[in-house]
C-alpha cells in the first residue's frame, strides 16, 4: 500500500477541472452525502461534549474543592479552556456544515484507493479519473464505499477549497 502513497504523492486536485452544473439528481445525492456528513460532525460534538462535561465536573469538583494550590487549579482551568475551544470549534464546523451547498461536479470512474498509516492514524485516499485528469478525494466513509471501476462523482462545494467525493 505505501507504493500508492509515492505513485500518486503528486497529484494535485485543480477545482477548476470540475466544472459541471449540477442536475437535480446530483443535487439529491449531495444531499444526502451532506446529511450523512452532518451527522457524522454531530455525533463527534455530542461525544466530545459529553466527555468534556464529564472531565469539568471531576477536575472542578475534585482540584476546587480540595486544598489544591492555585498553579493546579490554574492547570486545570486552563486545560478545560483548551477543551472548550476545541468543542466550540466542532460546533462552528456543524453549523458551517449545514449550510454548504454543491458548487460544481463531473463525473468519473474510481481507479484506485488506498490507505496510509502513520502510528495509530490512518489516511483513507480515493483516486478518481475525470475526463483524463486525476484526482486524490481524502475519505473515510468514500474508501470503504466506492469500489474500484465504480462511477462516481466529484464535486465541490462553494466556497471551500476541498473536494468531495460520491458514488454516482
Amino acid at each position: 500500500m505505501s507504493d500508492k502513497k509515492y505513485q500518486y504523492k503528486d497529484i494535485e486536485n485543480d477545482k477548476s477541472l470540475i466544472n459541471k452544473i449540477p442536475n437535480q439528481s446530483d443535487l439529491e445525492g449531495f444531499e444526502e452525502w451532506k446529511k450523512k456528513t452532518n451527522k457524522r460532525i454531530l455525533d463527534n460534538c455530542i461525544f466530545s461534549g459529553v466527555i468534556i462535561g464529564f472531565i469539568s465536573f471531576l477536575s472542578i469538583s475534585g482540584v476546587m474543592s480540595s486544598g489544591e494550590s492555585l498553579k493546579d487549579k490554574i492547570i486545570v482551568l486552563l486545560f478545560l479552556a483548551i477543551f472548550i475551544l476545541f468543542e466550540i470549534r466542532l460546533i462552528k464546523h456543524y453549523l458551517n456544515s449545514r449550510t454548504w451547498q454543491m458548487e460544481y461536479c463531473n463525473y468519473g470512474k474510481v481507479i484506485d484507493k488506498y490507505r496510509v498509516t502513520k502510528g495509530k492514524k490512518k489516511r483513507f485516499y480515493v483516486i478518481i479519473e475525470v475526463d483524463g485528469n486525476l484526482f486524490k478525494i481524502k475519505s473515510r466513509s468514500q474508501y470503504f464505499s466506492l469500489e474500484i471501476n465504480d462511477d462516481a462523482t466529484v464535486f465541490s462545494i462553494e466556497g471551500k477549497e476541498f473536494l468531495g467525493v460520491m458514488k454516482k
